[in-house]
C-alpha cells in the first residue's frame, strides 16, 4: 500500500499494506440477524438499523465494500481466515434482494473498486519480491462474463464517475531517485497519463475519485521518520495539489456527493487503542470530529455511497455492516466548524 524508496521503507510498506488490509477503504432500515463468522470470536448483535453483511452469506468474513454509482450493488471482498491480507473470493450484492449476484474465486487480491455501473470490478495484486517496481498488477473482472484481464502495474485503483478511466498510484522503482506517481489510464484507447508524481513522499495510497471527476483525494507520507499519512486534494483541472490534514494518520476517506467535503478516518493517537473517530473536512481543511456512533470502537475503514445515503463500515467485531447514513451519523455531520484543529 506504501509508495517507498529503500529497503526500510519498503519493509515499512509491507507492514502498513497488511495492517490496513487486514482494516479494510462505501442497505437496508431494519436490523437482520447476525450469525457468527466461524474465523472470528463471538460479536455483539449490532444497533437497530444496521445490516450484517456476513448473514447474508453464512462461514465468510467480509471486508472492503465499495457501492456501485446506483447504490444498488455492493462488492465486497472474502477472506479464508480472519486476520488474512489477502482476499481469497470476490462478492458483489444486489442490496434490493440480499442476495449475492456473482461470486469469484480466481485470485489473491489485495484491494477491490466496483465500477460505477456494476459491471465490473477493479483489483489489485503484490508483485513479485524481486520485481524492480513494488507496484501491483491491477486486473478488470468483468462480472457477466467471469472474466478477468490484466491491465497495468499499479496499486488502488479508482473509477472516474461515468466509467471510463482508472485513477491509481504507481511506485516507479525502488530506487530512491525515481518520483511516486498517480496515473490515469483511458479505459478505451488504453492510454496512460502522469497527473502528479513526487520525489520526497515516502507512499501514496486509498485513491479515491471526486464524483464531478474533478479531484482526486489520496493519502500521501511525507515523513520518512515516521507513520504520519495525511489526506491531500489534487484538482485535475488546474494541476493544483492541497494538504488538507496535518499529522494525522489517515486510514479511509470519501467524498460528500457534491464533491466539497471528505469523510474520513483517522487515528487521532497513533500507537494506542481507541484512537479512532471519524471527521469531516471541507477543501480548505476546516474540519470537525463527528460523534462517534455506537459501533466506533469497532471501525476500521468506512466507506460511504455515492449519493452519500449509504454507509458501509468494516468493522473488527462485526464485518461488514451498512446503514442509512442518517442512521449512523446523523442528518447534519457534513457541517464542518474548524473544532478539531
Amino acid at each position: 500500500m506504501k509508495i517507498t524508496r529503500h529497503q526500510v521503507s519498503n519493509f515499512r510498506f509491507i507492514i502498513t499494506l497488511i495492517l490496513l488490509s487486514t482494516l479494510e477503504v462505501i442497505l437496508l432500515s431494519h436490523c437482520s440477524p447476525h450469525i457468527t463468522n466461524p474465523f472470528s470470536e463471538p460479536t455483539n448483535t449490532p444497533p437497530p438499523g444496521f445490516l450484517t453483511v456476513e448473514s447474508l452469506v453464512p462461514g465468510e468474513y467480509f471486508v472492503q465494500p465499495t457501492f456501485s454509482a446506483d447504490n444498488q450493488f455492493v462488492a465486497l471482498g472474502g477472506y479464508g481466515s480472519i486476520g488474512s491480507p489477502t482476499i481469497v473470493r470476490l462478492y458483489v450484492i444486489d442490496l434490493q434482494t440480499n442476495q449475492p449476484i456473482f461470486i469469484s474465486s480466481e485470485g489473491l487480491y489485495q484491494g477491490l473498486s466496483l465500477s460505477p455501473d456494476g459491471s465490473q470490478i477493479a483489483v489489485y495484486q503484490g508483485g513479485p519480491a524481486n520485481d524492480p517496481s513494488p507496484s501491483g498488477f491491477i486486473y478488470l473482472l468483468d462480472i457477466n462474463t467471469d472474466t478477468s484481464s490484466q491491465l497495468t502495474r499499479g496499486d488502488f485503483p479508482a473509477w472516474s464517475p461515468e466509467g471510463r478511466q482508472l485513477a491509481f498510484a504507481y511506485i516507479v522503482s525502488r530506487s530512491e531517485q525515481l518520483p511516486l506517481q498517480i496515473k490515469i489510464r483511458d479505459l478505451s484507447t488504453g492510454g496512460e497519463s502522469i497527473v502528479f508524481e513526487t520525489l520526497t513522499a515516502d507512499y501514496i495510497a486509498n485513491v479515491v475519485w471526486s464524483p464531478d471527476g474533478r479531484l482526486l483525494a489520496f493519502i500521501m507520507d511525507e515523513d520518512r521518520s515516521s507513520y504520519s499519512p495525511d489526506l491531500y486534494v489534487l484538482d485535475l483541472e488546474n494541476e493544483s495539489i492541497q494538504q488538507i490534514t496535518n499529522n494525522q494518520p489517515i486510514i479511509s476517506l470519501n467524498f460528500s456527493p457534491d464533491s466539497s467535503k471528505i469523510l474520513y478516518l483517522a487515528d487521532s493517537t497513533p500507537g494506542t487503542s481507541g484512537g479512532f473517530h471519524l471527521y469531516v473536512t471541507d477543501l480548505e481543511g476546516n474540519c470537525q470530529q463527528l460523534p462517534d456512533p455506537q459501533i466506533m470502537n469497532s471501525i476500521r475503514t468506512v466507506t460511504l455511497s455515492p449519493n452519500g445515503e449509504w454507509i458501509a463500515f468494516y468493522t473488527n467485531r462485526d464485518g461488514v455492516l451498512i446503514a442509512e447514513t442518517e442512521t449512523a451519523l446523523g442528518s447534519d455531520f457534513w457541517n464542518t466548524n474548524n473544532s478539531c484543529k
